[in-house]
């Protein structure tokens, strides 16, 4: 198995990859950026450094020459993994998709700006038909 996997990208949209190797129970050292931020959690599952070449190579060291760290982030891995597992992934689609079903019933204004605040966020801010 591998020690750590590594990530230097400074863009990422979602970045399955990590989300793999985490199921894979591999630690992963990756730049504070957006993507791995929103996946990982620092000193948890993985290790976040800023942007600098020294810092990450420090990093990389760290987790390679201490096996208590890699065992507890390998841990924290597998356990973060399991929030993008195809079945919690359903359960909250299916959970999303009957709350917007019970408010698009419901007449109430509050809850009608709850869909178009949904949609808005799907369609990048922009409501399709502008309604």
């Amino acid at each position: 198995m591998a020690y750590v996997f590594t990530i230097a990208s400074t863009t990422e949209t979602f970045g399955i990859v990590t989300i793999e190797a985490l199921a894979s129970g591999v630690p992963v050292l990756a730049i504070k950026a957006p993507g791995a931020v929103d996946i990982l959690t620092d000193g948890l599952d993985g290790l976040l450094v800023d942007n600098d070449v020294e810092k990450f190579a420090k990093a990389l060291e760290k987790i390679i020459r201490e096996p208590e760290l890699r065992g507890k982030l390998s841990q924290g891995a597998i356990k973060t993994s399991e929030k993008y597992s195809i079945d919690t992934i359903s359960e909250r689609m299916l959970n999303l998709y009957r709350e917007v079903i019970e408010i698009k019933k419901s007449k109430t204004k509050e809850k009608k700006s709850f869909i178009k605040d949904i949609l808005s966020i799907n369609y990048g801010g922009k409501i399709k038909n502008g309604k």
